[in-house]
């Protein structure tokens, strides 16, 4: 791995978690995977079998599961903790600019693919919310007086 698409990397997970949008520790990690908010899930490379089956049983098939080339140390002293081996990316811009700063072609290729299609139909989403259209038809509604 390059190593400044690591610095990237983890660069971008630090922005995330300042930004509210990166879940740090399993018990967080568990509590926002039930509730629907997680996008891809980050075990750091050292991380314990308990914790890699943990990730599994959260992800359940939904979710991406992404081994960072960072021990749990460096993972800690990036985000700010005292121990961290799994965080979890809530939006889909994040996880996808993350998942592609790790530069991992062969690895991680589809689950970027799936993180940009995610991001532009979210993207697509957001403007036809903002532009008052409907999905379906594409005419704007009436305004209700």
């Amino acid at each position: 791995m390059n190593e400044a698409r690591g610095n990237k990397a983890i660069g971008l997970m630090g922005l995330a978690r300042r930004a509210g949008m990166l879940v740090v520790g399993e018990e967080n990690c568990g509590v926002a995977t039930r509730s629907g908010r997680v996008r891809v899930l980050l075990l750091a490379q050292d991380a314990s079998d308990n914790a890699v089956r943990r990730a599994e049983g959260f992800a359940a098939d939904r979710i991406p599961i992404v081994r960072l080339p960072y021990s749990k140390d460096e993972l800690a002293m990036a985000l700010g903790k005292a121990s961290c081996s799994m965080a979890a990316a809530t939006d889909i811009g994040f996880a996808f600019e993350i998942v592609s700063a790790l530069g991992n072609e062969e690895e991680l290729g589809e689950i970027a693919a799936e993180l940009l299609q995610r991001r532009d139909r979210a993207i697509r989403r957001k403007s036809a919310k903002t532009s008052g259209t409907t999905r379906k038809t594409g005419i704007k509604g009436r305004k209700k007086q």
